[in-house]
């Protein structure tokens, strides 16, 4: 557009008076000469129309491209390879800084399923999220479509029976979902539900926000960048880190949490808490006394909230 301007206000087509002091002030041919000034135009013109256009795309349409369907289990005999976890591996003493990922391993570990973790890319995963497993030679995406891979994969009431029988305590082996009656499959569900939405978006809020959401200081974002970005040059964190923190923060904005004032989201935070704790009471796990997913869930959260 400035391009555009000043060619139109050199060539005298209706220039403004007010503005013309900026033709003595601009030595034109310096910037475009008189045979390429033509093609400026159209070059400019062009990039504007097309900036225009997505504008007005991504204000009035959205991404028509369905997902693909996750697998529900291995279709053939290498399921006995380890799986891969990719998640984000941190210098922390906690299993992971995604809630998401911590419950994928200690499923794994709960389970008895061989697997490794690793330093995940979010280039390699189609839906751009971690955790993702490799297994078999296919990516599978999501926390909870990766259990449900896994537990049609794999036989988890044999395997957790066997890793039950290792420990000295010799606790009750783990349930998996499809040995839970319909109420306890409710009550997994709810507890999912409770960890993966307040606890998690007060968690976004905290970690990114900072002193703009509940924190009383910027402690919090000082430790996500430095858990985060720590590895990027410090001349590239400071503008990447506040483009990423400006994008999570309106995300958290547009879920709901960001709109509330640091009072009620400390308010809606305890409450989900107590709500935790509640359902836990007395019990060694959250269903009774043998551990199933729910308690996966319910670990990774707390962990994350207390780091």
């Amino acid at each position: 557009f400035p391009c555009i301007f000043f060619y139109v206000l050199r060539n005298k087509r209706n220039p403004l008076p007010e503005f013309a002091h900026l033709e003595q002030m601009l030595d034109w041919n310096l910037l475009i000469p008189s045979d390429w000034r033509d093609v400026a135009l159209a070059v400019a013109v062009s990039l504007a129309c097309f900036q225009l256009y997505r504008s007005v795309k991504n204000v009035f349409t959205f991404p028509l491209k369905k997902a693909r369907d996750e697998l529900v289990c291995c279709p053939d005999n290498k399921w006995a390879e380890p799986v891969r976890i990719c998640g984000m591996l941190v210098e922390h003493p906690v299993i992971s800084y995604s809630p998401f990922v911590a419950k994928v391993i200690l499923y794994c570990r709960m389970t008895g399923i061989p697997h490794t973790v690793e330093e995940g890319d979010f280039a390699k995963n189609p839906k751009r999220q971690m955790p993702y497993i490799i297994h078999g030679g296919r990516t599978i995406a999501d926390s909870q479509l990766i259990i449900r891979y896994l537990e049609n994969t794999f036989d988890i009431p044999a395997m957790a029976s066997q890793i039950a029988e290792q420990l000295s305590t010799k606790p009750k082996p783990f349930l998996s979902f499809e040995q839970l009656d319909e109420s306890q499959q409710g009550m997994c569900e709810a507890v999912r539900h409770l960890c993966e939405g307040p606890l998690y978006w007060f968690l976004r809020s905290c970690r990114w926000n900072g002193a703009a959401g509940v924190c009383e200081s910027e402690a919090a974002w000082a430790t996500t960048v430095r858990v985060f970005f720590g590895g990027i040059p410090a001349l590239l964190r400071g503008p990447l880190t506040a483009m990423i923190r400006a994008r999570v923060a309106q995300s958290t904005f547009e879920q709901g949490m960001g709109r509330h004032s640091p009072a009620d989201q400390l308010y809606l935070h305890r409450r989900a808490l107590r709500a935790l704790s509640s359902l836990l009471g007395t019990k060694a796990y959250m269903l009774g006394d043998a551990p199933t997913e729910a308690d996966c869930a319910a670990f990774a959260a707390c962990e994350a909230v207390l780091a």
